[in-house]
């Protein structure tokens, strides 16, 4: 096997590094995660946060992000009630990864 091959293989079984970014790689997703800091958003907030998403985009991001267990949905069943979406504690914790790349940015971009 060549070593080519081999590094490939390896990226199977990615790094904790590489697992968190495989979830929140996605620009969307850490803008996301930095509304749902603040509190509860219902789907239109986020939508209208969110300039430039696709409503497909934004739904599948946040159907995602709760199979990940970082987002839980809630209301939304009866007519006229809006969903919410909240951060779950697992999600919350993703609050020093966004905090550090606002004093990453502030600093060198």
């Amino acid at each position: 096997m060549t070593s080519a091959k081999k590094q490939s293989k390896g990226t199977r079984t990615p790094c904790p590094l590489a697992k968190t970014a495989a979830v929140i790689g996605n620009a969307y997703v850490l803008l996301m995660v930095r509304d749902l800091l603040e509190g509860p958003r219902h789907f239109c907030e986020l939508e209208s946060s969110l300039a430039g998403i696709s409503t497909r985009t934004l739904a599948q991001k946040l159907k995602m992000l709760e199979k990940k267990g970082l987002v839980t949905r809630s209301g939304g069943v009866l007519p006229r009630t809006r969903a919410a979406y909240t951060l779950t504690a697992r999600g919350r914790g993703l609050k020093k990864v966004a905090d550090a790349m606002v004093a990453y940015g502030k600093k060198y971009l």
